[in-house]
């Protein structure tokens, strides 16, 4: 089925895939077309493409590339990317560092500032860019204070407008899993486990079964509201408008997920990629580096984990109690973990009221207001059985009075 940016498809279970090639053209035409580069910039921004593809690199990255290269060239309005001077590149560098973007995006405009020169340059990268750093420090822009956390996702659910939106956010948080890895997923790659239910995702180091408990409630809403939820080749995010068998892409869902944020007033980095962040930050103070590993699809001895330990602040006095069988106390549960319906065993969303299968209520609270409110709607229906009982005696009254007038003495008489 095609798509207006981007077509997700599947090879067999092995990582899921976006087509980039007509995003890859459609950049072509735009550089083809801008009237804001020289002559000159347009061919051998081209040639560089025909070469970045020579050399095998993925669409994806050429069509990243093509974008940033443009991009630089445009911001010199007029004056020849191929020909900046060391000042010109200065001014660029400037440009990017000034501008909204994570820290991670700044630095990959930088590297293809300084790869693009070196193609120029024949392999060596020329003075004027050499200088440049295209690398973050270790934890630079992953600052705890602008990751996501269980409050802001609550938010985000609460704000979400349909089953979908809000099962899509539960299961993103939960998982923390790659953009291309749960938007690929079908209505099949949910199954059943004794304590909730486990997705298959299929990622770089191949496929993994992650066990789901707090999207679950969520998702059963949202599989049970699914236009095709029989068919488990169907894509399990489809699209509410228009083609209800059409996959949501990634720019939908980004696009997606900041009107959301903005509905909750979540005002923090929104991304797709933010919740992996979060949640391997999550995670971290959790699970030990070889089951970051296993869980969030890294090869094993990555250094990946190492990062997101620092930024989860590691208690090791608390790892250290739990040996001695001295923690657990004051360990706090997960806000976003459900609740079991002691009557059905049903999966209840954290802050359910009532069970979704049996109609049970789920708190103390919520059953003795429920009784009030049926003590209250007894006694209202109480009053207005005996206030219908007195009306009909009062129409009564009035109708043999009126035949009283009308026929006087006659009235009652066989």
């Amino acid at each position: 089925v095609p798509y207006k940016r981007a077509v997700f498809f599947r090879m067999g279970r092995s990582m899921p895939t976006v087509d980039y090639g007509p995003k890859v053209e459609d950049e072509v035409r735009r550089i083809a077309s801008s009237g804001r580069l020289t002559e000159r910039d347009r061919k051998t921004i081209l040639e560089y493409k025909r070469d970045l593809e020579v050399r095998g690199l993925s669409k994806g990255r050429i069509f990243k590339i093509l974008i940033h290269t443009r991009k630089f060239a445009e911001e010199l309005h007029g004056t020849s990317l191929v020909s900046a001077s060391g000042d010109g590149i200065k001014d660029l560098v400037a440009w990017v560092q000034n501008r909204d973007l994570a820290e991670s995006t700044k630095a990959d405009y930088k590297q293809v500032l300084k790869q693009f020169f070196k193609w120029l340059n024949d392999g060596e990268y020329p003075k004027k860019v050499s200088w440049i750093r295209a690398t973050i420090k270790k934890n630079e822009g992953k600052l705890p204070e602008k990751l996501l956390t269980e409050e802001d996702v609550q938010k985000l659910v609460d704000a979400a407008r349909n089953p979908r939106d809000r099962a899509l956010i539960s299961l993103i948080w939960e998982t923390g899993a790659r953009p291309g890895e749960y938007l690929d997923l079908k209505v099949g790659d949910i199954e059943d486990r004794e304590n909730g239910k486990k997705v298959l995702v299929s990622g770089k180091t191949g496929p993994r079964r992650l066990p789901l408990v707090s999207s679950v409630p969520h998702l059963n809403r949202w599989i049970a509201f699914h236009p095709a939820n029989g068919d488990p080749e169907a894509p399990l995010w489809c699209r509410l408008d228009g083609n209800r068998h059409e996959r949501i892409d990634y720019d939908y869902f980004r696009n997606l997920l900041r009107e959301i944020a903005e509905r909750a007033g979540v005002d923090k980095p929104m991304y797709p990629y933010a919740f992996r962040h979060a949640r391997a930050t999550y995670l971290a103070n959790r699970l030990t580096e070889a089951q970051l590993c296993q869980y969030f699809g890294w090869v094993q001895g990555s250094k990946l984990p190492s990062t997101y330990v620092h930024l989860s602040g590691r208690d090791i006095d608390i790892t250290y109690d739990r040996i001695h069988g001295l923690a657990g106390k004051d360990e706090e549960t997960p806000k976003l973990s459900p609740g079991r319906c002691p009557r059905c065993g049903e999966i209840v969303e954290a802050r359910g009221k009532f069970c979704p299968r049996c109609g049970l209520p789920m708190t103390q609270e919520v059953a003795q207001r429920l009784q009030e409110n049926e003590e209250i709607a007894k006694a209202l229906y109480d009053e207005g059985v005996e206030a219908a009982g007195n009306i009909k005696k009062l129409v009564e009254k009035m109708v043999s009075e009126k035949l009283k007038e009308i026929l006087g003495k006659d009235y009652g008489r066989k």
